[in-house]
């Protein structure tokens, strides 16, 4: 916005504030949106056979999973990679009769090794399901939700917990699995770590048709290092307010 356009809206905003009046932009949320990253998954698997889908961060492989419905409607082959252990389990129960789909119970970085991951303790039952599909590396990252519905005047922190996970690299991650085949997409939701993900896959040369991650919880300066880090593999991108969807024309 230049400067002109800026001191225009602040006078106008002053003119209708006299008047008891206020300007507001509101933007039409009503019906469903399109499901690129499904149509995009489908496009491929079409165009260049049934690629792999490969899940950082699966949780239980129910709970508003953006990929679950095509990898069990297309039959596609997937990794699913889950650090929590009660996760993993029921991740696994999930997908019973799936044997396409292979899982890990490991987190994934630029830097293999060890390393905490936070998440609320299993006894905190006073708290929506939800809250229990959390975990990050990142402690701020699980208290930035403790002023939402059914959280806030708990005493959520005293809640969380933080355990040892192994970590990986993503290129160790597919040597471990070295039959998995060509992968078309890579999905990523790891609340805060996702940049470092996408890093790892990049310098383990992982470059499927798709990435999609989560941006939400990124810094500006990183949200945008991402994406110039992917765009100079050839990917373009359509954000929503949440996730980044990243596809590779090339």
């Amino acid at each position: 916005m230049s400067l002109i356009t800026r001191l225009a809206d602040k006078s106008i905003r002053g003119i209708l504030k006299t008047r008891g009046q206020e300007f507001v932009i509101r933007e039409a949320r009503n019906g469903e949106m399109i499901p690129l990253l499904s149509l995009l998954i489908e496009h491929c698997t079409m165009m260049e056979g049934k690629g792999a889908i490969v899940q950082i961060g699966a949780n239980d492989g129910i709970m508003e999973d953006p990929v679950r419905k095509s990898i069990v409607s297309h039959s596609l082959p997937a990794l699913l990679v889950e650090p929590l252990p009660n996760l993993f389990e029921e991740l696994k129960k999930n997908y019973s009769g799936q044997p396409q789909v292979r899982f890990d119970n490991v987190a994934v970085s630029n830097e293999p090794g060890e390393a905490n991951i936070f998440r609320l303790r299993a006894d905190a039952t006073q708290f929506p399901e939800w809250v229990h599909m959390l975990a990050s590396f990142d402690k701020s990252v699980i208290l930035k939700h403790k002023d939402m519905d059914g959280i806030r005047g708990k005493n959520f922190e005293q809640y969380i917990e933080d355990i040892p996970v192994p970590v990986v690299t993503v290129k160790q991650l597919l040597q471990r699995h070295p039959d998995l085949g060509n992968i078309t997409a890579l999905q990523i939701d790891t609340e805060g770590h996702d940049f470092i993900v996408v890093k790892s896959a990049v310098d383990g040369d992982c470059l499927p048709r798709i990435i999609n991650y989560e941006h939400k919880h990124l810094s500006y300066g990183d949200q945008t290092a991402c994406r110039d880090l992917l765009a100079k593999k050839g990917y373009s991108f359509c954000s929503t307010g949440s996730d980044t969807l990243a596809y590779r024309m090339i």
